[in-house]
């Protein structure tokens, strides 16, 4: 049985997604951008890094100077990306489990891949 166009769409999306992940996680790192944001998910306890200067004055974050707004928008859409591919994961993951009597996605497979990303995510890499 084939597999239903949505679900090929959506692994192919994640592939994709996957190599943007790699180049922004590339691009972030050779500019120095990496800890432009010091806490998750957000930056200076703002969902973007809009106004984020503000944020760090008034947390007490700040011991020199202005966070750089670009290194740290740089760092947020490396965040998103990655968020958006792990959703995408666990999607592939639970649809891998749920239609496992039908084969149409490899539930190993799938379960790797979500160990793997968890294990990423929780060694900060």
């Amino acid at each position: 049985m084939p597999l239903p166009v949505w679900i090929r769409r959506l692994a192919f999306t994640g592939l994709v997604l996957c190599f943007v992940v790699v180049v922004l996680g590339a691009y972030v790192r050779l500019s120095a951008a990496g800890l432009s944001c010091p806490d998750w998910p957000g930056c200076y306890g703002a969902p973007t890094p809009l106004g984020i200067a503000q944020n760090a004055a008034a947390s007490g974050a700040l011991s020199h100077a202005a966070p750089d707004v670009g290194k740290a928008w740089r760092e947020m859409i490396h965040r998103y990306a990655a968020g958006s591919l792990g959703l995408i994961i666990v999607i592939l993951a639970i649809l891998a489990a749920a239609k496992r009597g039908r084969r149409m996605i490899g539930l190993g497979f799938a379960c790797a891949l979500l160990v793997i990303v968890i294990l990423q995510q929780a060694s900060g890499c």
